[in-house]
């Protein structure tokens, strides 16, 4: 009975680690602005796990999150959260086009509550 309940355990601790993985897509990069249109933002990333560090970037503003985006300057730091899978690598600049959501960072590249 006691084997039996540990495993059930692990089982619950693997699912629950499962479901919290990054299945979806869902990533981030850091990136300073380098122009601001009406419907993007041309960006140049400095920090990424993704292998972008030093891309110029094509972001949508056209973002998920209910806030929108943060007003935000020539030469600031942002953070973009955006589902990698559907990052098209191919563009000149690269074009991320679903985007979940875009934050200012501080000095310290924290993110900057809303």
């Amino acid at each position: 009975m006691k084997n039996a309940f540990s495993l059930l355990l692990i089982l619950i601790l693997l699912v629950s680690v499962t479901a919290c993985s990054n299945e979806k897509g869902q990533d981030y990069l850091n990136a300073k602005v380098m122009e601001i249109k009406e419907d993007e933002l041309i960006v140049e990333c400095t920090d990424s796990k993704n292998g972008l560090v030093g891309s110029t970037l094509s972001v949508s503003t056209n973002v998920v999150s209910a806030d929108g985006i943060p007003q935000m300057e020539i030469g600031q730091e942002i953070r973009v959260v955006f589902d990698f899978s559907k990052v098209d690598k191919q563009d000149e600049p690269v074009r991320i086009e679903h985007v979940y959501a875009i934050y200012l960072l501080d000095e310290n590249n924290n993110v900057i509550p809303n």
